[in-house]
């Protein structure tokens, strides 16, 4: 009996609804939530870069840890540095390249919002490009050696490797989503 009472009420509330005039809402809402959608659906190419700065801090302390970047280390080990030499010093360079800014595009594929990595991807080649090139100002900075055609190996694995592994990223992401929602 309870619920044929609440179900009445509801469809009296419902009706009631239905049956209230529409009004237009005020044109300053309208374009405060268009404006909104817009940023939301179109970020700032330059916020962005500045959040995959911040995860390149991060990351590169890391990738640190266990191989050295232009003599760079926090650590004694020289890590994935023998492993590489054994393939001379361009292809040692060009890996730790990859490794260094791959792997904080990669994690930014993974944690930024959907249309963030959609901008990112967008402007990959400028934003990877960039962070290299300032990559490579830091380590200056901090009084690295860097020597001219190994630093040219060093940037095209940064800027190849980065944009593959933000590829990858992006592409297990949507493939995630699609298992999570499947």
């Amino acid at each position: 009996m309870d619920r044929d009472k609440n179900n009445q009420h509801w469809l009296t509330e419902f009706t009631e609804f239905v049956e209230t005039p529409l009004s237009d809402a005020p044109s300053e809402l309208g374009r405060n939530i268009r404006s909104y959608v817009i940023r939301e659906l179109n970020p700032n190419p330059w916020g962005i870069f500045t959040k995959i700065s911040f995860v390149q801090v991060i990351t590169g302390f890391v990738t640190l840890l266990f191989c050295p970047q232009f003599g760079l280390s926090f650590t004694q080990s020289h890590g994935l540095l023998h492993l590489l030499m054994k393939y001379g010093e361009a292809v040692c360079m060009f890996g730790c390249g990859v490794l260094f800014v791959g792997s904080s595009l990669f994690v930014s594929s993974l944690i930024l919002k959907r249309d963030e990595v959609r901008v990112l991807r967008k402007n990959r080649l400028l934003q990877t490009a960039v962070l290299s090139f300032l990559t490579v100002g830091t380590f200056l900075c901090f009084g690295a050696e860097v020597i001219g055609p190994l630093t040219l190996a060093w940037l095209a694995g940064s800027i190849l490797g980065g944009i593959a592994t933000l590829e990858m990223g992006s592409h297990l992401r949507k493939w995630g989503t699609k298992v999570i929602y499947a």
